[in-house]
């Protein structure tokens, strides 16, 4: 995972640790449009560098082949630049990050609520500051980096005096009483889910109390994978005709009951309304 600027710098100021490579990923973020051709660099851009795969959004079908194609040759000029080891592979896809279903909350201060004039860097961290940014030829991306640099800084500092703390998972912020930002928790949510729906498929009766002794739950998030596990195989169903195997799975699904509690008759009474030929009998019905 790609750190934040300000995380990185940080951390190489109060624990030691490298921030050379982590700088050196937000250059050629900054700097894609001299690493490509311009007829590459106008309908594309560098999303994220994380373990040691750059992500990079294009435009069109067009550009993305042509990133592909000449993907060696750009991860040598990255490598000939900003060194070896920093990008080793590159993924393209088309257009923007997908929409989020829920909207996602904002946990920390608004950058303009945040009071800069307020919070100084000591005087070893501004030197910290020009000692990295010192081997970029370029003075203006130099002064605008070491500037993007303190305010990076400043935030980070101002942030964790107020309680602020990073997602363990995405390096979101978080308030201080929280443990999970809302996509990492949607995302184990959609994890359990997927568990349940899996055991489910194997055992279709199962009831939230015994799936509770297979794996922790919520009643909530059995009921969605119950749900999702019926809006799959009653779609298998709609056929002409359907097996006796996947008329029970149905059935047990949707009653809870086990194969020993049901019947032919009842589970092919139970299930003939979402066949192909149950419901063009309804069809039928309600158009004569």
């Amino acid at each position: 995972m790609m750190k934040d600027l300000g995380s990185a710098f940080l951390d190489s100021l109060t624990e030691g640790e490298e921030f050379a490579e982590e700088f050196q990923k937000y250059r050629i973020i900054y700097e894609w449009n001299s690493i490509v051709d311009a007829s590459i660099a106008k309908d594309s851009h560098v999303q994220k560098i994380d373990n040691q795969t750059m992500k990079v959004i294009a435009k069109y079908g067009t550009t993305m082949q042509e990133i592909h194609m000449r993907a060696p040759q750009i991860i040598q000029n990255i490598e000939k630049r900003y060194g070896s080891g920093i990008v080793t592979a590159i993924r393209v896809v088309i257009g923007g990050q997908k929409k989020k279903t829920e909207e996602a909350p904002s946990y920390a201060p608004e950058e303009g609520k945040i009071p800069m004039d307020q919070n100084r860097l000591s005087s070893s961290a501004v030197a910290k500051i020009s000692e990295i940014v010192a081997p970029i030829k370029d003075e203006k991306l130099k002064y605008e980096l070491e500037e993007l640099a303190e305010v990076i800084l400043k935030k980070e500092f101002y942030m964790k005096k107020n309680g602020y703390h990073r997602c363990p998972s995405c390096n979101t912020y978080l308030e201080p009483n929280e443990k999970e930002c809302f996509q990492c928790a949607h995302k184990r949510k959609r994890e359990r889910i997927g568990k349940v729906k899996e055991i489910l498929i194997d055992n279709p009766s199962l009831r939230f109390d015994e799936i509770q002794h297979i794996m922790p739950c919520t009643m909530q998030e059995m009921i969605e994978g119950k749900r999702e596990c019926l809006q799959y195989y009653l779609g298998q169903l709609y056929c002409d005709n359907p097996s006796m195997e996947l008329r029970y799975l149905v059935a047990m699904l949707m009653t809870g009951k086990k194969y020993s509690e049901l019947t032919d008759e009842k589970v092919i009474t139970m299930t003939d309304p979402y066949t192909k030929v149950g419901r063009e009998k309804v069809f039928n019905k309600y158009k004569g």
